[in-house]
């Protein structure tokens, strides 16, 4: 196998996450974290989604500290993923608390499906 890189890894735990394998995502994850590669947006915006998906809440959480720590891209797909995280993991006051600092593009887009 070549040498593993972001993309190889982000690669890989898309490939889990679309056959709903979320324990695998988040175990590639923190293989990266070991091997001290850098993810990049698109690798970071998967993590919630395998959280929502396992009710992980606590890790989720440490992802979204990631994300403002390191300086994430923090996109409309990065706050789309953090708010479906939190609405599954069932947290709705917490998530408004949260998220009330997402304005603009990312936070009226989770308003447009009828969602709080």
């Amino acid at each position: 196998m070549p040498e593993r890189d972001y993309v190889l890894w982000t690669t890989m735990i898309d490939g889990y996450l679309r056959v709903n394998r979320f324990r695998e995502a988040l175990t590639l994850f923190q293989e990266i974290q070991t091997s001290n590669i850098m993810g990049d947006e698109f690798t970071i915006v998967s993590i919630p989604t395998a959280c929502a998906n396992l009710g992980a809440l606590e890790l989720g959480e440490w992802i979204k500290t990631y994300i403002d720590k390191n300086k994430v891209k923090n996109d409309i797909f990065a706050g789309n993923a953090l708010i479906d995280m939190y609405c599954k993991c069932t947290v709705n006051a917490e998530m408004l608390r949260k998220l009330k600092r997402y304005s603009g593009r990312c936070f009226e887009r989770s308003n447009s499906h009828g969602r709080p």
